[in-house]
């Protein structure tokens, strides 16, 4: 019976994941025949798509050789978004000199290629929309928040571990022995202090940079061709 169960389980794994793919695939579609970058995109056959592009000279086919859907849920920013999806492709017969020259029009084509599932609109976004949700919801005062906490629990936990030794300390008749350990804590404290001063000041570096870069982004895409 069990073994009945564990095969159904794994039966409807399989069928939502499939689901999911598909969803995704029909989005990604979408997003190529709305950009500014394309002027045509069709499927031809499973797989394989015609591409004309409308700011760059280049037509022809497009392969799709696979399709990566992760569970980004346990650590992405924004809470709601829970996967992310993205097509690993092949211009068939793309001239090197073609990309070289529309460098920047191909990397902001390429950015349809990756798209968020935004678990409360229940629908895949883009990587520009996705890039205005984080600008819009992760504010410097969260940031500041965030690295308040980073910096200061070690601290905490240090604290617990020294009352539990002071406590130790007053039924004891090792009194020599509870300085010493004393000692050693409060250096450790010291060392931690520094080590989480630091750690701290590299994570707000961090998250401000970051802010900076998808600010930057969000402006760049906003600026017409």
């Amino acid at each position: 019976m069990k073994g009945i169960w564990g095969l159904l389980l794994l039966f409807c794994t399989n069928l939502w994941a499939v689901d999911q793919e598909a969803d995704f695939l029909l989005q990604w579609e979408l997003q190529q025949q709305q950009s500014e970058f394309v002027e045509t995109f069709e499927k031809r056959y499973e797989g394989v798509y015609f591409i004309k592009f409308a700011k760059i000279p280049f037509e022809g086919e497009l392969k799709v050789h696979n399709v990566f859907l992760e569970d980004i849920s346990g650590y992405d920013l924004m809470a709601s978004i829970t996967t992310m999806g993205s097509v690993e492709f092949e211009l068939i017969d793309f001239p090197d000199e073609v990309f070289e020259t529309f460098n920047q029009s191909y990397f902001k084509w390429h950015q349809l290629h990756t798209l968020y599932f935004d678990s409360v609109k229940q629908q895949w976004i883009s990587a520009n929309e996705y890039q205005q949700l984080i600008v819009s919801e992760v504010s410097p005062s969260s940031v500041s928040a965030m690295a308040l906490v980073w910096e200061y629990w070690p601290l905490l936990v240090l604290g617990f571990l020294l009352y539990s030794v002071f406590s130790s300390v007053s039924n004891s008749r090792r009194v020599n022995q509870s300085l010493a350990d004393q000692e050693k804590l409060l250096a450790m404290q010291k060392e931690m202090y520094a080590e989480s001063q630091a750690r701290a000041e590299r994570s707000e570096a961090l998250f401000e940079a970051m802010l900076t870069e998808l600010k930057a982004l969000n402006e760049a895409n906003r600026k017409p061709e």
